[in-house]
C-alpha cells in the first residue's frame, strides 16, 4: 500500500503557510509529557468491517501555546491504518502506519517528536473506532475494555459523547470525545480532550464521517 497524502488526529501544529520550518518547530514544541508508550489498548484495524477515508481539518490546543491547524486525511484499509503528517504545501514530514499490530514510523522533521506512532494511533482509535458493541437508541452505557472504563452517550441512535478512564486514575484525568453531526447523521466535528496529558484536538470532518461495523476482540 502506498502512503499517499493521509493523516489524522496527531499533536502536530502546522501553522498557516509557514512551510517545513514552521511545521517542524511547531511539532517539536508539542506536549512534552506524553510518553511514547501511551497507555491504552491499540487494536488490529482488521477488526473493523470495511474501509474508510476522511478529509479533515485539525486544530490542536495545548495550554500555554498558540492554537494551530492543518489539513489531514485519515485512512483505514483492511488491516492497515495509515497516517501522514503534511506541511501546508503537502510535503510529508512524518508517517505512521499500523499493519495488524505492527507499527512503522518515519520522522522527516529533523527533530525528536514528543509522541510516537502508538500515541497518534490511539487517539485515532479512541475517536473513530467503535468500542462498545452495537449502537443504542438513547441513553448512557458503560463497559470495561481491558484496563479502561468506557462510557458512551447516545441520542436518537447517534453517539454524541464517549469517555475513557484508566483503572486507578482519578476522574479528572479522563479522555473525553464529543461528536457533532450533520442532518444525514454523519460526523461533522470531533472534539477530543486528553485531561491526562493536557491537550485537546478539534477535528472538522469534511467527508467520510461515519463509523463502520466492529467485531469485538478478546
Amino acid at each position: 500500500m502506498s502512503l499517499k497524502p493521509i493523516f489524522t488526529l496527531t499533536l502536530v501544529g502546522l501553522v498557516g503557510c509557514g512551510g517545513n520550518q514552521a511545521a517542524t518547530k511547531s511539532i517539536a514544541a508539542g506536549p512534552k509529557a506524553i510518553p511514547q508508550e501511551y497507555p491504552g489498548w491499540l487494536r488490529d484495524p482488521g477488526l473493523l468491517k470495511g474501509d474508510f477515508e476522511q478529509q479533515q481539518r485539525v486544530t490542536v490546543s495545548v495550554p500555554g501555546r498558540e492554537e494551530s491547524s492543518f489539513e489531514a486525511v485519515l485512512k483505514k484499509e483492511g488491516n492497515q491504518l495509515s497516517l501522514i503528517g503534511l506541511t501546508p504545501f503537502s510535503t510529508v514530514i512524518f508517517a505512521a502506519q499500523q499493519t495488524g499490530l505492527n507499527l512503522q514510523f518515519s520522522n522527516q522533521t529533523g527533530e525528536k517528536l514528543p509522541f510516537g506512532a502508538r500515541s497518534i494511533l490511539l487517539d485515532v482509535q479512541r475517536a473513530f473506532f467503535p468500542w462498545l458493541e452495537g449502537p443504542i437508541e438513547s441513553g448512557r452505557r458503560q463497559g470495561m475494555v481491558k484496563e479502561e472504563q468506557v462510557v458512551e452517550v447516545y441520542q436518537d441512535s447517534s453517539l454524541v459523547e464517549r469517555s475513557f478512564l484508566r483503572k486507578g486514575t482519578a476522574e479528572a484525568k479522563m479522555i473525553v470525545v464529543k461528536y457533532q453531526r450533520r442532518m444525514d447523521g454523519t460526523i461533522s466535528v470531533v472534539e477530543l480532550e486528553n485531561q491526562l496529558y493536557g491537550y485537546s484536538l478539534k477535528i472538522e470532518v469534511a467527508s467520510g464521517g461515519q463509523f463502520l461495523g466492529y467485531t469485538p476482540g478478546p
